[in-house]
């Protein structure tokens, strides 16, 4: 479809005032033929409704723009799947890792609970034969119990701050993606 050169300064349609065109410099009228005023800004006539025209070079660019989306798409496939292969591996271990130490955590818990147990039963059976040995399973006796308390607190904190925050983290990072695929989808 051959494209209508916009109108000379001096010309104005019928019905149009005189100074109506250097009222507005930034718009560009075109007489479209049969009558019809359009504007190239709005994609329509002067009465509000959208040219046919329009609407056609519309759709046309709207499904070239696709088709060449998809074809990039396609020929993006052998780099883009070992990508997204290689992210959710990193997902995986970074969720494996929280898990670990959290256990690892655990683990010091029951660890220095089991443990001053069986030291503090150790030192009072051993406390008439060898008060010296006593006084040594009493010192393992605290530290048991310092680990159990540094498990504790950490469990703790990580169950009253380190979940919520994480949740947070995750959601305002959800956020922006959503956020940011609606407006790839809207443009």
């Amino acid at each position: 479809m051959a494209q209508v050169p916009p109108l000379p300064q001096g010309l104005r349609m019928a019905g149009q005032p005189a100074g109506s065109r250097s009222q507005n410099p930034y718009r560009q009228d075109t007489y479209q033929g049969y009558g019809e005023y359009t504007s190239r800004r709005t994609g329509g006539s002067t009465s509000g409704q959208p040219s046919y025209a329009a609407g056609i070079r519309s759709a046309a660019h709207t499904e070239r723009r696709n088709l060449w989306i998809l074809i990039l798409g396609i020929l993006s496939l052998p780099l883009s799947l070992p990508l997204a292969a290689c992210v959710l591996c990193l997902l995986l271990a970074a969720a494996l890792v929280i898990l670990a130490l959290l256990l690892a955590l655990v683990v010091i818990c029951a660890a220095g609970l089991f443990s001053t147990c069986v030291m503090l039963w150790k030192m009072f059976t051993l406390l008439p034969a060898d008060p010296a040995g006593s006084l040594y399973l009493l010192g393992t006796v605290m530290a048991g119990l310092g680990l159990f308390c540094l498990g504790t607190a950490g469990l703790w904190w990580v169950f009253r701050n380190g979940f919520p925050m994480l949740v947070e983290k995750l959601s305002t990072l959800y956020r922006r993606l959503k956020e940011k695929g609606k407006g790839k989808n809207c443009a």
